[in-house]
């Protein structure tokens, strides 16, 4: 009996030792701290962490003091991974003129039955030119209209807008839409609701903040340059300007790799007013970039400021107000985890979350040496293979002795 709890106590002794190692090959930690009620922690990640860590977050881990890896998940207030339009169908069910003011009010209602939600609608009018100020509305059943946003749509040349963004998402059954102009205007009885996961990124998880920038002329191209110094993910570049123009751009990182390319215009009359004086990104950029834009025989145009749009990135863990927390990141050649945790992303989002935030840089200090970890795959074998021959030894120094009966 003494025996066998003896080598009981030798695995379990060397069990610990092997499962004591602290994270290795991270150059970054940071302490975690939260306050507030809840079962769930979340923080946003900075600067800082974006600047030191992977492109896609794959070398982000969290561990407790013992150095237990913590399960989490990311989220950027994108509704959905995978971007998707889903157009619902509307029929006209309303329709007024008022000769005297040459005004018309339209009223669509939604087909489906059950609740639809969408944050775009798109217009179609007959001319192959046109510009028309719209305003919407939305109700539900035997209610009174509520105001939604006013926009203009437009095709002029090259110069087409014809959906507006709602700026929020919407459920109301019916929509009503205003414009100066008969009702025959408009080509069809319908317009095109539709649900686009592309355009959502809560408030919450996104900021606006003006950036210095570089404006430089090379013959008949002006070249902006914006530094990111800090790896922040920008989804959009709002270009704030004066005058009229129509120019073409391009969009590179500073590796001069493209991005895209697209069209910067701007123009106000007395019944319209024209812009598109933003960049949209598909895919958060978080490089420095430069932006070429094409004056042909124009004068450059002026800029008064450049704004970007950036997404916060947060995690939330499982978190135990008696436990400390360290997020740790920079491992070269890191996998992003997989954790158990995704799956129920739906169910968490609605408890309540206490509010963490990151503690300062420490400095880690990675082993340089290339063999490193095959140095501690043999030095951990050999810990293993010294406590079995451990084990034996005992076993056999611990081997009853037979009494003699006389």
């Amino acid at each position: 009996m003494l025996k066998n709890s003896f080598v009981i106590i030798i695995i379990i002794f060397v069990s610990a030792v092997l499962a004591a190692e602290l994270p290795q090959d991270y150059k970054f930690r940071r302490s975690i701290n939260a306050t507030g009620d809840g079962k769930f922690a979340e923080f946003e990640l900075d600067g800082k962490v974006y600047e030191n860590s992977d492109l896609n977050f794959s070398d982000l881990r969290i561990f407790n003091a013992e150095g237990k890896e913590i399960p989490f998940y990311l989220k950027s207030g994108e509704a959905s991974e995978i971007s998707e339009n889903v157009i619902f169908q509307t029929w006209k069910m309303e329709e007024k003129y008022d000769p005297k003011t040459d005004a018309s009010i339209l009223g669509f209602q939604i087909m489906e039955e059950k609740d639809v939600f969408i944050n775009k609608l798109k217009f179609s009018f007959k001319d192959e030119e046109f510009s028309k100020q719209i305003e919407i509305s939305g109700r539900d059943d035997n209610s009174e209209w509520n105001y939604i946003k006013s926009d203009t749509v437009y095709k002029i040349k090259n110069l087409i807008k014809e959906e507006i963004y709602l700026e929020s998402t919407y459920n109301y059954k019916f929509y009503k839409i205003e414009f100066t102009g008969r009702p025959s205007d408009f080509s069809n009885d319908e317009i095109e609701a539709s649900y686009d996961s592309s355009v959502i990124v809560k408030s919450d998880f996104i900021k606006t903040v003006k950036t210095e920038f570089d404006y430089s002329q090379k013959e008949n191209i002006s070249e902006i340059k914006i530094a990111n110094e800090e790896k922040m993910f920008i989804k959009k570049i709002k270009i704030n300007s004066n005058g009229f123009f129509n120019r073409n751009y391009d969009v590179l990182k500073d590796d001069e790799n493209f991005i895209q390319s697209g069209l910067l215009y701007r123009a106000t009359f007395n019944d319209v007013k024209m812009e598109q004086t933003e960049i949209n990104f598909e895919s958060p950029q978080n490089t420095n970039l430069i932006i070429n834009i094409e004056n042909k025989n124009d004068s450059p145009i002026i800029i008064n400021s450049i704004e970007l749009s950036v997404i916060n990135y947060k995690i939330i863990f499982n978190y135990n107000p008696q436990e400390k927390y360290f997020l740790y990141y920079g491992k070269d050649d890191a996998t992003a985890p997989q954790y158990d945790i995704t799956d129920f992303k739906e169910h968490i989002e609605k408890e309540n979350r206490l509010v963490g935030t990151l503690g300062d840089i420490e400095k880690l200090k990675v082993k340089s040496d290339k063999f490193s970890v095959i140095f501690r795959y043999i030095f951990n074998g050999m810990i293993v293979i010294v406590s079995l021959v451990m084990i034996v030894i005992i076993s056999m120094k611990l081997k009853p002795v037979k009494e003699k009966i006389e």
